[in-house]
């Protein structure tokens, strides 16, 4: 709904492809380690993302069906002719939106979580057992 929902982009390693849960390298590398015998010259596959933390608002559906679906199931028939321009449903959802992110700034309610974009896997030789590692080109992979 919010026409710049991006508020904050990040990197950010999983050692699963599933959870992004490191925002260094390092620690994704770490985690590896207590759970794995990993030591010097042993490679490893990390996956590298870009984590985007969104607004409240970006979570706010259109509104204008929501007002729809509900003057249906309300009052039937009779309210399917309801409709709204693209203009009108354009500037309903910009008050809205910019309302959803006043509100959560106030009461800090903008999601602390974030959605994970461009994924690419990472092939990585461990170096060292201090925490040194080597991240390989592609063609090494």
């Amino acid at each position: 709904m919010n026409s710049n929902p991006i508020t904050e982009t990040m990197k950010c390693y999983s050692t699963n492809e599933e959870d992004f849960s490191h925002n260094d390298i390092s620690e994704a590398i770490e985690s590896l380690k207590e759970e794995n015998d990993i030591t010097p010259g042993k490679i490893i596959e990390l996956w590298e993302g870009e984590g985007r933390k969104m607004p409240a608002s970006y979570y706010v559906g259109d509104i204008t069906d929501a007002m729809q679906d509900a003057a249906c199931d309300d009052c039937g028939e009779y309210a399917t002719d309801w409709d709204f321009s693209k203009e009108q449903q354009a500037s309903l959802n910009a008050a809205v939106a910019k309302t959803v992110d006043q509100w959560a700034t106030e009461n800090n309610m903008h999601p602390h979580f974030y959605r994970v974009e461009n994924v690419t896997a990472l092939k990585v030789r461990i170096t060292d057992d201090d925490g040194g590692y080597e991240i390989l080109p592609e063609a090494s992979a």
